[in-house]
């Protein structure tokens, strides 16, 4: 089980705090993560940092090392004043970075139902959910397809920022999970096939829902970690 570096948009890296917020919820009300039987979905450790901050503290430490080298001024000294507290605010960021099984995506049986859930690199590109009952063995019977999962209720300008808090990503995770439980099941994957007539040796097209016996297992979850100590 490997551990794997990623350095994330502000937008990336919340969705992955996001993520990990909406598997608690479903861990805390019963739910289980599962993936398909054999695929080891979530077996990858990441290890997610917020590169728009490492960028800017070090364009910050840039600018500050700059103007120090300038000649002596009051206004000098203000600037250096107030990006060193900016720098000194970057760098107690108690969110960054941390460890987790689940980024982009996250698919797990709440309540005998059967969710997947996929959130785009692009923000403004779709995002796409598939819902549908599940048997006691985890099993489906079924293709379904995928559904758009529309961002208008949650998609905040604080996902865009390093800024957003505890409170804001908690939020927005439940505000997800009510839409997630609010959606009508997927559609069944309708295929046409020939089939022939007894009567006449002749052939008809019908539409029939295409079979397809798909097994899921339970994933052992693991809660994302802060790196940093005191986080």
């Amino acid at each position: 089980m490997g551990v794997a570096k990623r350095y994330y948009t502000n937008w990336m890296y919340n969705r992955a705090v996001l993520m990990n917020r909406l598997m608690k919820n479903v861990y805390d009300n019963g739910g289980m993560l599962v993936c398909r039987k054999g695929w080891h979905s979530f077996d990858t450790r990441y290890e997610v940092h917020n590169r728009q901050v490492i960028d800017s503290i070090l364009e910050c430490q840039t600018r500050i090392d700059e103007v120090k080298s300038m000649p002596e001024n009051q206004m000098r000294k203000k600037y250096i004043e107030t990006k060193e507290q900016e720098l000194d605010k970057l760098r107690s960021m108690k969110k960054h970075p941390f460890t987790t099984q689940l980024t982009s995506y996250v698919s797990f049986v709440l309540d005998g139902v059967y969710y997947y859930l996929e959130m785009n690199d692009n923000p403004f590109f779709e995002f796409y959910v598939m819902k549908y009952p599940v048997t006691n063995g985890l099993k489906a019977f079924e293709a379904y397809c995928l559904d758009e999962f529309s961002k208008e209720n949650w998609m905040f300008d604080c996902l865009f920022t390093w800024e957003i808090n505890e409170d804001e990503y908690k939020e927005i995770a439940n505000l997800i999970m009510n839409q997630l439980i609010a959606e009508p099941y997927s559609m069944p994957v309708i295929n046409k096939k020939r089939v022939s007539n007894l009567y006449d040796g002749r052939y008809q097209y019908e539409y029939v829902k295409e079979r397809k016996e798909v097994q899921y297992e339970v994933v052992d979850y693991e809660e994302m970690r802060w790196i940093n100590e005191g986080c």
